[in-house]
This record gives structure tokens, C-alpha cells and sequence, in this order.
């Protein structure tokens, strides 16, 4: 059975390969290598067509798991939404607690939601 300690793990180099087959082992610049690969990945010069991309894709979402996924929400279920945050939460990455939303949800849960 192998063992492995922080300090093995922490003297290991890990390097990454470019485009061009050369290997680096410089943090920032691999940082580099890592987004100019995803930049690419995600980035075209010629758009296609979205469904093209899902063609032979098989459907998580069934036709009736559809119809709940975007039928109208109530105030009702706003409301109950906004009761079960805890005010005391973690601000998230925006900064904002729980007692914003919470008070936000009860607001908005009041209104009518037609617009």
C-alpha cells in the first residue's frame, strides 16, 4: 500500500504542455497555457447552430419535468422560498447575507407577479 504525505505532493512539479509542444512548469504562465485553452475551447470564428451542438445528445429533462420547470411561479412559493433562507447566512460571492433575500422574497411574495 503506498503512502503519500503533503510534503511529497508538495515537492512534485506539475507542468503543462502549449500549442507548440513546449513544457512549462512556471505557475504564471500555465496559468496562462489553462485560460488561452479555454478561450479556444469556448471562442469560434464561425457560430453554428446551438441544436447542432446537442445533436445525439440524449435528454435529462423529460417533457414533464419540462412543464414544472417553467410554469409560473406563485407568491405562494416565493414566500416559502424566502422563510427558509437563514438570515444569518454567509454573505455570498456578492456580498449579501440571507436577511436581503429574505426580505427581498417577502417583498416581491406580496406583489402580484404579472408583468
Amino acid at each position: 500500500m503506498g503512502v503519500c504525505n503533503d510534503e511529497e505532493v508538495k515537492k512534485k512539479q506539475i507542468s503543462l504542455i502549449d500549442d507548440d509542444g513546449i513544457e512549462y512548469f512556471e505557475e504564471g504562465t500555465k496559468g496562462d497555457i489553462v485560460v488561452r485553452y479555454f478561450q479556444k475551447m469556448f471562442t469560434t470564428s464561425e457560430p453554428t447552430d446551438p441544436d447542432q451542438l446537442l445533436e445525439g445528445l440524449e435528454s435529462r429533462v423529460t417533457a414533464g419535468m419540462n412543464i414544472e420547470l417553467v410554469k409560473e411561479v406563485t407568491s405562494e412559493e416565493i414566500k416559502e422560498a424566502a422563510f427558509n433562507i437563514k438570515g444569518s447566512s454567509a454573505p455570498g460571492a456578492d456580498g449579501m447575507n440571507g436577511v436581503l433575500f429574505k426580505l427581498i422574497g417577502l417583498w416581491w411574495g406580496n406583489r402580484s407577479l404579472r408583468m
